[in-house]
């Protein structure tokens, strides 16, 4: 059987529009970032998939979330 695996990087974080490296601080999503999150939904820029892993980190399960929320 061969499956697809997509690797998805978080929403933006304060830090990240600051320009900071957060590194292993455990940042939520930015009201800004959900918004930009939504729109590529809207878009369809996510791909559908059959499970969903994340890191531990707030702003990783926040938008794994967001993403794909009945595989949560």
């Amino acid at each position: 059987m061969l499956y697809n695996i997509y690797l998805i990087r978080h929403a933006r974080t304060e830090s990240n529009y600051a320009g900071l490296y957060a590194g292993s601080a455990d940042e939520p999503v930015s009201p800004k970032g959900f918004l930009e999150l939504a729109a590529k939904i809207r878009s369809g820029y996510y791909p559908r998939v059959q499970r969903v892993y994340s890191s531990p980190r707030q702003r990783c399960r926040q938008t794994a979330e967001f993403i794909y929320p009945e595989h949560i």
